[in-house]
């Protein structure tokens, strides 16, 4: 049997639809290069910016705060990080089935892309996220262990999610 990939494919005006292709052997002068994750998606008929079709826990979504920082929506299967950086409604969707993500797409078009911009600042430009680590560091060093302050954190982390 001949190996196949999923793609999500423009199948009509607004419609999108998930496909099996061919992986076709590379050419002379070319390799072939796994992606296990596919980020920002363009397509030459129609731009659906940021879909997110990983379908494996992505520990950390880099291209998830790439689309943020440029002010791009993101529709996201709810796998690995996704939950923990995607505010559903505001600066995307978080999605269980290709047809989710469709639905999904003209009410990402909708959201506000200054709004989008404004959270990545807020969670994780470089100097968010520099603060982040110092106020990390000096915790564990006021704790004495990493332990005890992983630990507080998701106590934390399940009493925000339970509010």
């Amino acid at each position: 049997m001949n190996a196949t990939y999923r793609a999500i494919e423009l199948s009509g005006p607004g419609k999108f639809s998930e496909v099996r292709k061919p992986l076709l052997d590379p050419a002379p002068n070319q390799v072939r290069i796994r992606v296990e994750a596919c980020g920002v998606c363009h397509s030459d008929a129609a731009t659906v910016e940021g879909l997110f079709p990983i379908d494996w826990p992505e520990p950390f979504g880099l291209v998830l705060i790439e689309a943020m920082a440029n002010g791009t929506p993101v529709i996201a299967f709810g796998r690995g990080s996704v939950p923990e950086i995607i505010d559903h409604g505001i600066t995307g969707f978080i999605v269980d089935s290709v047809d989710e993500a469709v639905a999904a797409i003209p009410l990402a078009k909708a959201l506000d892309r200054g709004t989008i911009r404004r959270r990545f600042e807020e969670q994780f430009s470089v100097e968010c996220m520099a603060r982040g680590y110092v106020a990390l560091y000096g915790e564990v060093l006021r704790r004495g262990t990493v332990g005890a302050v992983l630990s507080s954190a998701a106590t934390a982390h399940a009493m925000a999610n339970a509010a």
